[in-house]
């Protein structure tokens, strides 16, 4: 009865009609992308074409070629479907053979439409019906490309799921924003020299082109190590790292988005083809970090060739990739701000407390209202990432700098900015409060309007 309100309602109106459980996601742009790829006036039922469950073979009333759209993906409807088929829909609720819905529709859409659900591989990708095993009701495995290519998702049984779903989507696109703004920096650096006009600096900071040899050190101590690892394990030569740990969360979630791009890019003229490419898994590979310019894999990849047109063939390949994501523009958002005063406060009542902590609270809570006045007031965030475990001289000459730049008075100025291999050392101009010692290697520097955080920390034994 639904299917006959948009009939009589508004056939007029649209060009496709779609019936979809309260279960499902759908990525509206992408479908109306799809769709004005179509010509709504020839009758078309899309969606993902089902036979039925093992248990259902034979059962269904359903003869030798004849098929159903599933009703969990979604159905739609062209408008010449509607126009054929409502007539006479009082005739298919008289004569059913089964209480599936979908399965009903299929049959009245093939008696009176003059069609039935599209035989075509690619529905299977576009609506995409969840076949884990032992699902729980929602998609769980989302770092995969059939979550990328889909239109619609089912199912997210619960309003969460499709929150989860949601922000997976929204990341994604974030991604390819900010891949795309790469891509334009990239664009514009290569005019400016086609042209022989100055570069502009961001361009020539964000479009430098993938490359192995960026990193051309002079010395042992400044080259990169690689880092080996398999599809569970990860060896390291790092200094403070066990040779062998498991594949932490976060390494897993990137490995899996880079190989679900890798596949995107394989697959992306598969439909012309007549091919699709399917990842297995990663044999092993190799994996370092250029702090100047991203992450740098070789990956050894186990995939599946499956062959869809002409003569079917599921075929088992490797294939090596070589493969740099270069870092994009960097964003911060400070969470919170800092009472300098309270702050200070506290540092003297913890017996535990360093004393060039103490003394530097000191310097900051009197200068405070002066430095922030030098120069105008900022909103500029600067965070500064310096790894301390065994490195007293570095953190030291890093003290030194900040010192010269940002404590002493009339150089609240931001000088320049100098990367290394081993620390990351911005010079800067900012006001500078102190926080006790954590059990963590990394310092964070937030400058905002007349407040800066800094959040550092020992090896865990007390020593920097």
């Amino acid at each position: 009865m639904m299917i006959k309100y948009m009939h009589d309602h508004y056939l007029d109106k649209y060009e496709w009609f779609m019936r979809a459980d309260d279960d499902v996601y759908i990525k509206g742009e992408k479908l109306e992308e799809f769709l004005r790829s179509l010509n709504s006036s020839k009758p078309l039922y899309l969606g993902q074409t089902g036979l039925g469950n093992i248990e259902e073979l034979g059962k269904l009333g359903l003869e030798p070629g004849e098929n159903f759209c599933m009703g969990g993906p979604g159905m739609i409807f062209s408008r010449e479907v509607l126009r054929r088929m409502v007539p006479h829909i009082g005739e298919c609720l008289q004569e059913m053979y089964t209480t599936h819905e979908d399965v009903e529709v299929g049959r009245c859409v093939r008696r009176f439409g003059g069609t039935q659900c599209v035989w075509s591989y690619e529905m299977q990708q576009l609506f995409h019906e969840n076949y884990e095993h032992n699902r729980k009701g929602y998609i769980q495995d989302l770092h995969n490309s059939k979550i990328h290519t889909a239109i619609t998702l089912h199912p997210n049984k619960r309003p969460a799921y499709q929150y989860r779903l949601h922000n997976y989507i929204l990341s994604r696109k974030i991604s390819e924003l900010r891949y795309r703004t790469i891509q334009l920096h990239r664009e514009s650096a290569l005019m400016s020299k086609l042209s022989n006009s100055e570069v502009n600096k961001e361009d020539q900071q964000l479009g430098v082109m993938p490359s192995f040899n960026h990193l051309q050190p002079h010395e042992r101590d400044e080259v990169i190590e690689w880092e080996f690892l398999t599809g569970k394990f990860l060896f390291s030569v790092m200094e403070n790292q066990p040779p062998r740990q498991s594949l932490s969360s976060v390494l897993r979630a990137a490995l899996d988005d880079t190989v679900m791009q890798v596949m995107e890019m394989i697959n992306e003229n598969s439909r012309s083809r007549g091919r699709l490419i399917d990842f297995k898994e990663i044999q092993y590979g190799y994996r370092r970090v250029d702090p100047l310019h991203g992450v740098e894999y070789i990956l050894d990849l186990l995939l599946l060739y499956k062959r869809h047109k002409g003569r079917k063939v599921t075929v088992p390949v490797r294939r090596h990739a070589y493969l740099q994501q270069l870092f994009s523009k960097p964003f911060f958002k400070e969470a919170e701000e800092l009472d300098i005063r309270s702050l200070l406060e506290n540092t003297h009542t913890d017996a535990q407390s360093f004393s060039f902590v103490s003394n530097t609270l000191k310097i900051l809570s009197s200068s405070f209202q002066g430095t922030k006045d030098i120069g105008g007031r900022s909103d500029k965030k600067i965070h500064i990432l310096v790894p301390l475990t065994g490195r007293f001289d570095i953190f030291s000459r890093f003290m030194d700098n900040f010192e010269k730049t940002c404590l002493i008075p009339r150089q609240n100025q931001i000088h320049h900015k100098r990367l290394h291999q081993k620390n990351v050392l911005f010079r800067l101009g900012c006001s500078i409060i102190f926080v006790e010692f954590l059990r963590f290697d990394v310092i964070q520097i937030f400058t905002g309007e007349g407040t800066t955080k800094v959040l550092y920390a020992s090896s865990g034994d007390g020593t920097l």
